[in-house]
């Protein structure tokens, strides 16, 4: 089998499963926007290999080489390579939890340099083919040029930006899936420059990315399993996780259980959005609360505006300068006055020595002591 086909051919087999990648995430129940960024990241990929393809195709004279469709396989190279890596900055964002990236203006403002390439190219490939065509059709330094420079500035900046969140302090928990989010572009670009200059007649390139993305997919699906779609704090699941393994044995820990006073009321006056939006912000509370904490607690939504923290300490004074930190970072949300109502949340803590038989006595202690700091909200505020 000669180049040409087997490279076709490989290109065909990572549609294939690109396509079927696809097919599995359109399938998914909870489909949200970064969901939604994702299959087109995937769908990108589909048509950088088709256009890849052709491309290599007319190279090797297996479909007689024109201008024509020099400039189609060209551009249509570009435009797919553009907006894979650009969906790709604003996946990596999404996931990252920047607030910015769901504004639909700042997100229009991101495809911008996209757009601008894509008139460029289309500009110089129809009305100045010399520039960027050598008389056998092959590349100029300013076709590359065109081709690489603002991919490798979307591609560039979701690395740099996923390494320096993840090795902030309130990423800790998130900190292996941030790196990943850094490698997977890194890794592309490397194997795709290995191919174009290495004379391997191996397509390094497709099969890599395929591999990557895959590895991706899996991350992301593990993602979904382990944390709270609406919080990104560790569920249920997870905590069932933490607490069953054979490190937490025989040390000791405390627990912190959290719960918003008068959430029914917010739900009820302001309507669910509002409500989602008290339990979001009170997650971020949490999170600041616990990102300089040397214990490095693990934090979970227990279920409804309920909030588990476990912090692996003897020391109940940690565990109470911990509650007020949380009242602190909570109370800073009601001095900006951009809620209608006040954040205030009833806490209570337990002793746990990691044994999982154990927990559930622990966790009946802390809701007790939560219970008895919300029947006090109570008789302060209503009686």
């Amino acid at each position: 089998m000669s180049f040409p086909h087997f490279y076709v051919q490989a290109n065909l087999f990572c549609i294939l499963e690109f396509i079927m990648l696809l097919i599995r995430s359109l399938k998914s129940i909870d489909r949200q926007a970064k969901q939604r960024v994702f299959d087109n990241v995937i769908i990108s990929h589909i048509f950088y290999f088709l256009f890849d393809s052709y491309w290599a195709l007319l190279i090797y004279n297996i479909i007689p080489l024109t201008h024509v469709r020099a400039v189609i396989a060209n551009i249509g190279d570009n435009v797919a390579l553009l907006f894979l890596t650009c969906f790709w900055f604003v996946y990596v964002e999404m996931d990252q939890g920047e607030k910015y990236i769901n504004i639909r203006e700042r997100r229009r403002f991101i495809f911008l340099p996209a757009i601008l390439s894509i008139i460029a190219d289309f500009v110089f490939y129809i009305f100045f083919p010399e520039l960027v065509f050598t008389q056998n059709y092959r590349s100029t330094l300013l076709s590359t040029v065109l081709f690489m420079l603002v991919p490798l500035n979307y591609v560039g900046g979701a690395m740099l930006r996923s390494i320096v969140r993840a090795f902030r302090k309130k990423n800790v928990v998130n900190r292996k899936r941030f790196v990943l989010m850094a490698i997977y572009p890194g890794a592309v670009i490397f194997f795709g420059l290995v191919q174009a200059l290495s004379s391997l007649e191996v397509p390094i390139f497709c099969f890599s990315c395929t591999l990557l993305m895959m590895y991706v997919y899996l991350i992301s699906q593990d993602s979904m399993v382990r944390l709270d779609p609406l919080t990104g704090l560790n569920n249920r699941a997870q905590l069932n996780h933490y607490v069953t393994q054979d490190v937490m044995r025989n040390e000791p820990h405390y627990l912190l259980m959290i719960d918003l006073n008068d959430f029914k009321k917010v739900n009820d006056r302001y309507g669910h959005i509002e409500g989602d939006r008290a339990i979001v912000m009170t997650a971020e509370a949490i999170r600041k609360a616990v990102a300089d904490n040397p214990y490095r607690p693990f934090i979970c939504r227990y279920g409804g505006d309920e909030f588990l923290v476990i912090i692996r300490t003897d020391s109940e004074k940690a565990v109470i300068e911990l509650k007020e930190k949380i009242s602190e970072e909570l109370n800073k949300y009601n001095e900006s006055g951009k809620s209608p109502y006040r954040f205030s949340a009833s806490m209570g803590y337990a002793p746990f020595m990691g044994d999982f038989d154990d927990f559930k006595n622990s966790l009946e202690l802390a809701d007790e002591g939560l219970y008895e700091e919300k029947e006090e909200y109570h008789r302060k505020n209503y009686d």
